[in-house]
Order: C-alpha cells, then structure tokens, then sequence
C-alpha cells in the first residue's frame, strides 16, 4: 500500500508520473498560430499591416473571458454538492496551502508572442481537483490503463468511477465562435490549434 500511496501521491500533488499512472495536460490552452507570410519574424510586419491586432485582441480577449464564465456556471450547476468554502489543509506535505472552490479558480489567461503585439494563447487557470473531475480521479482513484481505478481502501466496492465531462464537453461547444472571430479579423494568416485544448 506504500508504493500505491505515494504514486497517487505524485499525482495528485507533484504533477510527476509514476509507474506508468499520470495526468497529462493539466493546464489547457488554445494557440493562436500565424500562417504562411505571416509566419515567422519577417511576416510580422505584414500581419500588423493586414489585421487590426487591437481589434483582434479585444475579441479573443472577450471570448476568453466570456468561456471562463461559461465554464464557472457549468461547474455550480452541475456540481451544486461540491465544497461550499475554500479548503486549508491542515497536514500533509500542502499544510497551510489554500485549495480555492472550483468555480471561483477558473480564469483565462492570455499570452502575447514573444515581441510581438498579437494574443497568441489562451489558457484556463483552475483548481486542480477540476482536472480530476473531468478525468474521474482523486480521493484515492488513479489514471490505469485507460480507465480509472480505486487503490485507496474503502468500503465502497465500487473500483471504478465515471469522468464528468464538464470542462471539455464545455470548451469543444465554444470553439466555433472562436473560429469565427478569426476569421473574421485574419482570413487564413492565423490558424487555431486545438492540441492542448483538452484535458487528457
């Protein structure tokens, strides 16, 4: 019970995997990626010139923002049950840490290129118990083999719970407006990759 202890132990606080159990993207984000002439540092220019990156910012900004507020009324009605104040644990390797409600964590963020002037990331910052409720993990349940299994002792016989999809189910539905933002500000110069959008 030791090793199956500090495994999920890992998991739940370090980010680290272990014997062959992980979490993978725990942080989500969308990416904003300039194409063809635009690409690159010498396209740069040509993208200032062609698109109103004021306009543009101002709209993903607002998506983002909108998204983040989709995603915290998802999470209180679909998780009315959930902790009612924010949690300090009080032993552990986290004593003293400040676990916030789920809902009230959840923000988007957005990051510029690197010199440049265009948002190209979208990131959603939340409380990591989020993630294990999408994936049906935690309190003693582990990422296995492509399911979900219970290694905590309990006396509950259930070895398996059900993921909630509550954040990708979410964010796939809100896609589409994105892509119509850009669209409608870049044409084809910037692209929309939805690699990391996911919680895995």
């Amino acid at each position: 019970m030791g090793l199956m202890k500090r495994i999920l132990e890992e998991q739940m606080f370090s980010g680290r995997s272990s014997g062959g159990y992980h979490f993978s993207n725990d942080n989500p984000e969308i990416n904003l990626k300039r194409t063809g002439v635009f690409s690159g540092i010498s396209g740069q220019h040509l993208l200032k010139k062609t698109v109103n990156l004021d306009a543009f910012n101002k709209d993903v900004r607002a998506w983002g923002n909108k998204t983040a507020s989709v995603l915290r009324t998802t999470v209180k009605s679909r998780f009315s049950k959930g902790k009612t104040t924010n949690r300090i644990y009080r032993s552990g390797i986290h004593q003293g840490k400040s676990e916030r409600k789920l809902a009230g964590s959840i923000r988007a963020k957005f990051r510029k290129e690197p010199g440049g002037e265009q948002i190209d990331t979208i990131g959603f910052n939340l409380e990591r118990h989020g993630v294990f409720l999408q994936k049906g993990v935690g309190r003693g349940y582990v990422a296995q083999g492509g399911g979900v299994a219970r290694i905590a002792k309990s006396e509950d016989a259930k070895a398996f719970r059900n993921k909630d999809d509550w954040f990708n189910g979410t964010l796939q539905k809100r896609i589409p407006e994105l892509s119509e933002i850009i669209v409608k500000h870049t044409g084809n110069a910037i692209v929309l990759n939805t690699k990391r959008m996911f919680i895995q």
